[in-house]
């Protein structure tokens, strides 16, 4: 009994979390942030949050540029630092946003660039973004992507009402 009251109690409150409005201003500042022109979230994300890819040459393999964040299991938490801080990894090597991280100022994963190999250090991004800049994409990325995907009217609050890129939804 008390272990399904405590599941019920579990779901109830996972739900609540879920269901929290955004603050639509901190919205819209991360969606002009995402776009191309200032922290160019989209150009490896894409726009519908998918992930982008490049391709080599026409009708071949597609090479992907960044990882898809429609379906990330990371903690608002977690998105604030791997926007910050950046993350190196095989395959992928994205800069951090925040100026300070990496320094006694702003440790990522409790270190600082003085304890890392260079090979290991994100690149630095070519636009810096502060914390509540940060905070503003992520908060656009959980209430677009992370929030049942992109909408009609989302997506034409992005683009504008006479794309045709919104058709998809329509």
């Amino acid at each position: 009994m008390r272990a399904a009251l405590a599941f019920a109690l579990l779901v109830f409150f996972a739900a609540t979390a879920q269901a929290q409005p955004f603050d639509q201003a901190q919205v819209d500042a991360g969606m002009l942030l995402y776009k191309p022109g200032f922290a160019n979230c989209e150009v490896c994300h894409g726009w519908r949050g998918g992930g982008a890819f490049l391709h080599e040459e026409p009708w071949t393999i597609s090479v992907a540029v960044g990882p898809p964040i429609e379906q990330t299991k990371r903690s608002r938490a977690q998105l604030i630092e791997l926007v910050a801080c950046g993350t190196v990894t095989a395959e992928l090597r994205k800069p951090h946003y925040l100026a300070e991280a990496w320094t006694d100022a702003y440790p990522c994963g409790g270190k600082v660039a003085k304890d890392m190999p260079p090979d290991q250090l994100p690149p630095v991004a070519p636009r810096p973004l502060t914390m509540a800049q940060i905070e503003s994409v992520v908060t656009y990325v959980q209430a677009t992507y992370l929030n049942g995907g992109m909408t009609l009217a989302q997506c034409v609050k992005y683009f504008g009402e006479k794309s045709k890129g919104c058709d998809i939804f329509r």
